[in-house]
């Protein structure tokens, strides 16, 4: 009983670390799993906090000050006591305008923020389209794999006998070898792109992910490229707020006025009337006067802020038109070749390859024409997989423009 409950434990251990460390997932959830789980965007969502603090605080006035003093006379009884409150006040639109930059500044973080947002579902769905078309890849050269070794396994048997030369069979054991080394090479980068895509996700739980089923085919085709209006949101309100900067810069010149009022109260020793007690109260104004600070240097400042704020957001609108022009090119020749293939192509070879083993079963093909009619079969059934891997990969490089896949995955 407690041998067997022994291994009832081992294998129910041996089962959780196997799911944690083999995550599956269909293409559909990848983007979510991915946008739940990644750190960065919950950092970049505090920055938003930060920003709509610094918001909030912007544009007040400062506090005011408390003056007190107090004069006594070491050699007698007088003395005078003084309070007095000041508050510095703009005379300038500064405060105004320092609420409208933290403004803006807020709305380019919410915008930065959907933007890393688009970019991490477009990175998470093309690593698990590379998962998935890997696994096409590697389910076809196994079978590849299985034909090269049935005909090599004839080949050497007919060698045996007397009805083949052996320098055939040794051929086939050739191809055999050559069909595993690169079902091997695929293996690699089937594994390397399931790490891939746990990374992206950011799974805690384990080191690869996998895709259920097949790609998709290729469906849906956008006209015209998306705009990148989402994506230059965030470097317009950034320029903006540097605009906005170069008036703050002006504004600073002229530093605030301080206004305060005080009372007063005095005692004084009159002869021979004797301590004599006056009240006095005023108002104290001080303007700063800019002499020796004009801050121009500042201003400078400002303007080259603004100018190359302006420069990145141009350079930022030419790139990202160049990226949706050219996932859309990538997308439509994809979605051509894989048409072609399962259309025309595909079909036809598919016929060719049966009609040779069927020609070879009745002795009229040889080992070597069965094997030429499947690699050529397994040459177009590869580039149909790497055309709807193509196909799907541009596909969720548009998600950076548009928020969504074109047509959807299903």
């Amino acid at each position: 009983m407690g041998l067997k409950l022994y291994f009832s434990i081992f294998a129910a251990v041996f089962t959780t670390l196997a799911q944690a460390a083999e995550a599956t997932f269909s293409l559909d959830e990848v983007t979510r799993v991915a946008l739940a789980n990644n750190l960065d965007l919950k950092a970049a969502e505090l920055r938003i906090a930060e920003a709509k603090a610094r918001m909030d605080q912007a544009g007040r006035l400062p506090n005011p000050e408390l003056e007190t003093g107090v004069e006594p006379n070491l050699r007698g009884r007088e003395y005078a006591v003084r309070v007095g409150f000041t508050q510095k006040f703009p005379v300038t639109a500064r405060l105004r305008l320092e609420k409208e930059v933290s403004r803006l500044h807020l709305l380019a973080a919410r915008a930065e923020l959907q933007t890393q947002k688009r970019n991490l579902a477009s990175e998470a769905l093309a690593a698990g389209v590379q998962v998935a078309a890997l696994s096409e890849r590697l389910a076809v050269q196994e079978m590849h794999l299985a034909t090269a070794r049935q005909l090599a396994s004839l080949a050497g048997e007919a060698a045996r006998v007397g009805e083949a030369p052996q320098a055939e069979a040794s051929q086939f054991a050739l191809v055999a070898s050559q069909a595993e080394l690169h079902l091997l090479h695929i293996k690699g980068a089937y594994e390397e792109a399931r790490k891939r895509l746990a990374t992206v996700m950011s799974l805690r739980g384990g080191d690869s992910a996998t895709i259920l089923g097949n790609l998709p085919p290729t469906q849906g085709m956008p006209q015209d490229a998306p705009a990148p209006e989402a994506l230059l949101e965030g470097a317009r309100q950034r320029a903006r707020a540097a605009a906005v900067g170069i008036q703050m810069a002006r504004t600073e010149r002229w530093q605030d006025v301080s206004v305060g009022v005080f009372a007063g109260v005095e005692e004084r020793e009159d002869r021979p009337a004797g301590i004599q007690q006056e009240q006095s109260a005023g108002l104290v104004v001080s303007i700063p006067l800019p002499l020796w600070s004009r801050d121009k240097e500042r201003l400078r400042e400002a303007e080259a802020a603004a100018a190359r704020a302006q420069k990145e957001m141009e350079a930022l609108e030419l790139r990202t038109q160049a990226e949706a022009g050219l996932a859309l090119s990538q997308m439509k020749r994809a979605a051509q070749a894989a048409e072609m293939l399962t259309e025309k192509a595909l079909p036809k070879a598919r016929e060719a390859e049966a009609h040779v083993r069927l020609l070879q079963k009745e002795g009229q093909a040889s080992h070597a024409d069965v094997l030429r009619a499947h690699e050529r079969l397994l040459d177009l059934e590869t580039a149909e997989i790497d055309a709807r891997r193509d196909y799907h990969v541009a596909r969720a490089q548009l998600l950076k423009f548009t928020g969504s896949v074109p047509g959807g995955l299903q």
